[in-house]
């Protein structure tokens, strides 16, 4: 493994143990198998490491759409509820890695990471869903009035969605929560079937949504036990 990977490596493992605001640098060299100067080569400070540690995880989730985008296989009415489920099925994926994540995007250096992260994510659903609506309308299976509007509109409640996941596990599932959640993926499911103008509504948002949801729950509260 190259030196720039060890780091990053070892910097995942040393923020997910301690937290990034207690790790140290000298604990990814020493992780790293490493030198300050062969640390200070490749990156400046925490900050940029963390920020190519994020940019891994929009690299798989923009994998994902690549596959999507090359599956010949399945129609297109298949691939549009597919990126939803690429999407959940790579949260899914991280789930047991929550408290991990939890230590590396809670502190005073994450807001602008992480709203950068959301518009990076944000900006590429939106392309992945037009796409693939213009697909459905050339094959006339969808008859949209505004296909980039409604690509944006969708990959932006998909992402308040997951938003609120955070929300309603960090409130130990609170049931007010919990049942607007429901509603708000209804909507969205609702608005997105309408939108598209289909003959009936294929669009499934309502039920992936919840089921990871549950399973956030389910994995906090056996975090919370062990712990």
């Amino acid at each position: 493994m190259e030196l720039r990977d060890r780091i990053v490596k070892s910097a995942l493992e040393v923020f997910s143990e301690f937290g990034y605001e207690k790790a140290t640098i000298a604990q990814i060299v020493k992780k790293a198998e490493s030198s300050k100067g062969g640390f200070y080569h490749h990156f400046q400070s925490k900050k940029e490491v963390l920020d190519e540690i994020t940019t891994m995880y929009l690299d798989e989730v923009y994998s994902g759409y690549n596959r999507l985008i090359e599956d010949t296989k399945n129609d297109t009415i298949y691939l549009l509820n597919n990126v939803f489920n690429t999407i959940n099925d790579y949260k899914k994926q991280k789930l047991s890695n929550w408290k991990e994540l939890v230590n590396l995007y809670s502190h005073r250096d994450s807001y602008a990471i992480v709203q950068k992260m959301a518009f990076d994510f944000v900006n590429m659903t939106a392309d992945i869903y037009e796409k693939l609506i213009l697909k459905g309308i050339d094959e006339r299976l969808v008859k949209p009035k505004c296909p980039k509007a409604l690509a944006s509109m969708w990959a932006h409640e998909v992402t308040r969605l997951y938003s609120k996941v955070s929300q309603i596990v960090s409130a130990d599932g609170d049931d007010m929560l919990y049942n607007e959640f429901i509603a708000h993926a209804q909507f969205v499911e609702d608005t997105i079937n309408h939108a598209l103008n289909m003959d009936k509504d294929l669009i499934s948002i309502r039920q992936p949504a919840v089921e990871y949801l549950d399973m956030a729950i389910d994995m906090m509260k056996k975090i919370n036990e062990e712990t």
